[in-house]
């Protein structure tokens, strides 16, 4: 599966999605515009990691390729250099005639919204940088340091971002969903808050997890309150508990008295 995610590159949408999943098993080849992910990216003369660099292309930039023209392994990741007929920053498009990137470079999925509430658009792009473990890097052009990045490692076969309003949450949050298909592995919903003052910061202020590994479970969820404050419910195996949670700083706390039930467990014989 993991050869397979990096040899395949799926559709570009340079419109952000509301939100977008990374699969490994999709397949799907194809020509036009594309997000670059990385920063400074090194868009090369040939296709080969010592071709001469034409230039370096920042985070945000979008590239039109015309296909792939080689297959090659660099590291652990199998892929294809794809060939650039054009790159577009800040509205300036340059056209090339022998340009190529790495498959690395374009992004699969990517978001936008206004994070930290400033009334400038800021773009996250999700990308898988391990075997176990993805990125999200936010662009601000707003911001005085214009990139922040955060990295979870975790097993998922499907992982996704997405965005919350503010009407729900009482603060504008990007979401991270991890969600593993297997017996024994932990599933998360993780709410970040993003603070673009000084060294622009991705904070995780509270996550909701799943496990299930019969016949033990563990599930929380959160029930947004529209004063600011969330009740956080866990359901387990053998009880289930409530307790209100406030946010202090960049992070949800506990602020109010936890109400615990405990479940009649049954001996299955097992």
């Amino acid at each position: 599966m993991w050869m397979l995610f990096f040899s395949s590159l799926v559709t570009a949408q340079t419109v952000p999605s509301v939100k977008c999943t990374l699969d490994a098993e999709k397949v799907e080849v194809t020509t036009g515009w594309y997000k670059i992910q990385g920063d400074m990216v090194n868009l090369r003369e040939h296709p080969s990691t010592t071709g001469p660099v034409l230039a370096q292309i920042p985070l945000g930039s979008t590239a039109k390729v015309s296909g792939c023209v080689k297959q090659e392994k660099i590291g652990d990741k199998l892929g294809c250099w794809y060939k650039v007929d054009q790159i577009t920053t800040k509205g300036v498009t340059t056209q090339y005639e022998s340009a190529h990137l790495y498959f690395t470079a374009l992004a699969k999925c990517y978001i936008a919204g206004d994070f930290d509430e400033d009334g400038v658009l800021e773009e996250a792009f999700l990308s898988q940088t391990g075997e176990e473990q993805f990125q999200v890097r936010l662009s601000d052009p707003n911001a005085k340091v214009p990139m922040t990045w955060i990295v979870e490692d975790a097993y998922s076969n499907f992982t996704s971002i997405y965005s919350v309003p503010k009407s729900k949450t009482g603060r504008t949050m990007l979401v991270m969903s991890i969600g593993p298909e297997a017996c024994g592995y932990t599933g998360y919903e993780h709410y970040y808050i993003y603070d673009s003052k000084g060294k622009p910061t991705l904070h995780k202020a509270i996550s909701e997890q799943s496990f299930s590994d019969s016949p033990s479970y563990f599930n929380s969820t959160i029930d947004w309150k529209t004063d600011g404050t969330l009740v956080y419910n866990e359901d387990y195996t053998t009880g289930s508990s409530s307790q209100k949670y406030c946010l202090k700083g960049f992070q949800y706390t506990p602020c109010g008295p936890k109400t615990e039930t405990k479940k009649e467990v049954t001996d299955t014989g097992l």
